[in-house]
């Protein structure tokens, strides 16, 4: 990323796809000037397209966007990767990593297949250039195998990577999960999680 480039990400759902967009600030103007930067055609389910997040490590020349969705129609949300190397000049192909096939969600959960996740996310990026990806995972319910069963084991991880490895990291326990409210608003209001990550100050 440019000095005095900005990025961010948009899900194009009627396309199935994502645009990435980098911003140039512009003095005379006071403000950003925007343009397409790079398009993923076809990696968006447009029936469940989650939350999408974009990030870069503290020099700006590593970047991840990280998003949640069933790009291939399994049934589960899960995380969805790509990587630049540039600064965002280019873009590596989407990388899907399957929340099913790590032991500390689904010893947990009743086994493998058990596993899904939420579709809210949030993304930042260490000094080390790997991704963290904060989601909530645990076992389907019985309304939808896209819904956590919030009356069961559900906890926040952090999808990463280990020594070029993915990893799931068991964050902890959440008591919360979406949730309707009551009285005159039941039914018109509801609330979900909203993961948030952050870096220490020395980018790890």
């Amino acid at each position: 990323m440019k000095s005095g480039s900005f990025s961010f990400t948009r899900n194009q759902l009627l396309l199935g796809g994502i645009n990435v967009y980098e911003g140039i600030w512009n003095s005379n103007t006071n403000s950003i000037n925007w343009s397409i930067n790079n398009i993923f055609n076809s990696v968006v389910n447009p029936s469940y397209a989650g939350d999408l997040c974009i990030g870069f490590d503290p020099t700006g020349t590593i970047g991840w966007i990280g998003y949640m969705g069933d790009v291939n129609s399994y049934g589960y949300y899960s995380p969805y990767f790509s990587q630049t190397t540039n600064g965002g000049a280019t873009w590596s192909n989407i990388k899907m990593v399957d929340l099913n096939q790590y032991s500390c969600i689904y010893n947990n959960t009743g086994g493998l297949g058990s596993v899904v996740a939420n579709y809210e996310c949030d993304l930042t990026v260490d000094a080390n250039w790997n991704p963290h990806l904060i989601c909530i995972a645990g076992k389907y319910s019985n309304i939808s195998s896209y819904q956590i069963d919030a009356t069961t084991w559900h906890h926040s991880v952090d999808v990463t990577l280990d020594n070029g490895l993915w990893n799931v990291k068991d964050l902890g326990n959440v008591k919360s999960d979406y949730n309707p409210y009551t009285g005159s608003a039941s039914g018109y209001v509801v609330m979900n999680n909203s993961p948030q990550a952050t870096r220490t100050s020395d980018g790890t």
